[in-house]
């Protein structure tokens, strides 16, 4: 018997009882009366999870790190007209950075566009190509059988789960937006979808491990967002076919710690020595996504001689050095799996050897350097965290600009510690304290972020969602006044122009923001006290703000005397390491071609 909505009501209840049957559990809504039918369906339903934040912008960023934490949809609820737009930079994020998101945008029924109706505009395919998938909903009163409704649900939120993409529905509410009558709740059966996955045919397996057996010299660099699980697998892989592991700081690959396969510090080696021919690898193998060093994606795309293989379950064209002579369509974990079950352990030889005495020697140097003096300078930022690592393993945040490139450049866990996340869709600075904040959530266990000003005051008004959280997040801000990549830059030393038109100072009192949110505060100004206020508030269990100020001049100089230091003693001990790891000595050149430390 056709059962059609005749309400908002029943069309809310109906929407949000399908979503939580399918597995989309938590909600976050934003303020607004167009949305109404569906925050009242949240109240009244008991397996709901759901936050209220007054900013679109800064909550679709935090469901963004929900879904991150939850490695499951999130679904985001904004009222109609421009609430729908401040989404559309966490729908860009999500879809570049494989999240599942469920977005849904309440509208204004069809009658009441284009005919100047207040807060009304065409909301039918709002994010373009950023989502896998829009679909927009009639208003009720419905003629047609609301069983329709579940079973598009059933197939959304299938493709959510299967493609990690966001999608988009767009819902209209006529009003009497909320009536007493007619809030019966309307049942349905789900539909299940069998997820697949593909698997490599026997054909193809054989060329791979054909290729993997031809060749000694081999490396695997791991991007971010490998998938879930995979770390061990691509660790099992790394052993068996004798190929180091450069793991990007987001790959989930770098949290098991100090391994023989794990190369440490590869940014470091690439500038210095990377360009040696004994470093350039016959088969180069990716996994995953994105890449955040620059120096591993201009030494990749210089070894042209090279056979590149890219392995993804994205369905865009990832290819970042335009060598890529195999692609393989199927997610990094199956891959390694397949890989481990059929191929036998290859015999070691120099190559993993002679990146791992490297990796050690750099391991020593680089503590060594930062040692020399308490100044907390900003890549100490970041080592600074290690030894509480070792001791207190918690997960970890990294902000866009110089923050994750910190991490990508110093942040080598010696033990297994927890995930560290961040936000590489786009890149943008916008979002990322809503996108941590989200993350602890999901997570229910402390998590340290480190941003930089500017990404600070670009999602301000974050601080009111981590105002009221009961999971605490430690705030670390680096404060150099403003833009402090763009230093390193080709037209860095254009203060001039940096100053007027590209980076302006930032001029922020993180301090009086904090105490306007009463958010806990304190200021750095040393290496031993920066790991005391951390100790102090993981121990408290507390969450806070912690700043570091720093001079961007001095941030210049001490990167040059780092690699300086480097550059004098990168040969020192590495003799000791010969037995163990197989080291062959190599005579550097005198000249060496200068790799980039850093882009926008």
């Amino acid at each position: 018997m056709k059962k059609p909505c005749q309400t908002n009501n029943e069309y809310a209840n109906l929407i949000i009882s399908d979503l939580v049957n399918l597995g989309v559990s938590h909600f976050c809504i934003g303020s607004g009366s167009r949305s109404a039918p569906l925050a009242e369906a949240l109240e009244n339903n008991t397996r709901a999870t759901t936050v209220v934040h007054y900013d679109e912008r800064s909550l679709g960023f935090y469901a963004l790190g929900l879904a991150k934490g939850l490695n499951s949809p999130v679904c985001v609820i904004t009222t109609s007209g421009s609430a729908t737009v401040n989404l559309f930079p966490a729908v860009m994020e999500a879809y570049m950075d494989h999240i599942p998101l469920v977005v849904i945008t309440c509208d204004r029924p069809f009658e009441d566009l284009d005919r100047g109706t207040n807060q009304t505009c065409d909301q039918e395919a709002i994010f373009g190509s950023y989502v896998d998938c829009s679909k927009t909903i009639p208003a009720p009163p419905h003629t047609f059988d609301s069983a329709m409704i579940t079973s598009l649900l059933s197939y959304l939120i299938h493709r959510v789960k299967t493609t990690n993409t966001p999608i988009h529905i767009n819902i209209p509410f006529k009003e009497p937006l909320i009536t007493e009558t007619g809030s019966n709740l309307l049942v349905h059966s789900i539909t299940n979808h069998l997820a697949t996955d593909s698997l490599l045919c026997e054909e193809s397996l054989d060329y791979i491990i054909d290729i993997f057996s031809s060749f000694d010299k081999g490396i695997i660099i791991a991007g971010g967002n490998c998938d879930k699980g995979a770390a061990n697998d691509i660790l099992i892989l790394g052993e068996k076919l004798s190929y180091p592991i450069l793991a990007d700081p987001l790959s989930g690959i770098r949290e098991l710690g100090g391994s023989s396969m794990i190369i440490s510090h590869y940014n470091q080696i690439l500038h210095h020595v990377g360009e040696l021919s004994q470093f350039k690898p016959d088969v180069v193998i990716f996994l995953g996504g994105h890449i955040i060093s620059k120096n591993v994606l201009l030494w990749t795309k210089a070894l042209t001689s090279s056979h590149q293989i890219i392995v993804s379950d994205c369905k865009r064209n990832i290819d970042p050095t335009l060598s890529i002579n195999t692609r393989v369509c199927m997610k990094p974990a199956h891959f390694a799996k397949m890989i481990n079950n059929k191929m036998i352990h290859k015999p070691a030889c120099f190559y993993p050897g002679l990146w791992k005495s490297y990796s050690l020697n750099l391991n020593q140097l680089i503590p060594e350097f930062f040692e020399q003096e308490d100044t907390l300078y900003e890549p100490a930022v970041i080592t600074g965290l290690l030894p509480l690592l070792d001791t207190a393993p918690f997960p970890i945040f990294l902000g866009n600009s110089l923050s994750i490139r910190y991490g990508d450049n110093f942040l080598f866990p010696s033990s297994i510690t927890k995930r560290i996340y961040g936000n590489r869709g786009v890149s943008g600075i916008d979002g990322n304290i809503s996108t941590a904040i989200g993350i602890c959530d999901a997570l229910r266990t402390p998590v340290i972020a480190v941003i930089g000003d500017c990404t600070f005051l670009h999602d301000v008004g974050a601080l009111h969602l981590m105002s009221k959280q009961k999971t605490p997040l430690i705030l670390i801000v680096i404060n150099n006044n403003g833009g402090g990549i763009f230093d390193f830059l080709p037209y860095g030393n254009n203060k001039t122009l940096l100053k007027n038109k590209i980076s302006p100072s930032s001029d922020l009192n993180v301090g009086n923001i904090a105490a306007a949110f009463n958010i806990v505060f304190w200021k750095a100004d040393n290496s031993s006290d920066y790991q005391k206020m951390i100790e102090h508030l993981l121990e408290e269990k507390s969450g806070g703000i912690i700043e570091v100020n720093t001079s961007r001049e001095e941030n210049v100089l001490i990167h040059k005397k780092l690699n300086a230091y480097i550059e004098k003693n990168i040969n020192k001990n590495l003799k000791k390491e010969r037995s163990s790891y197989f080291f062959m000595p190599i005579k550097k050149p005198q000249k060496t071609k200068s790799f980039a430390f850093m882009d926008s």
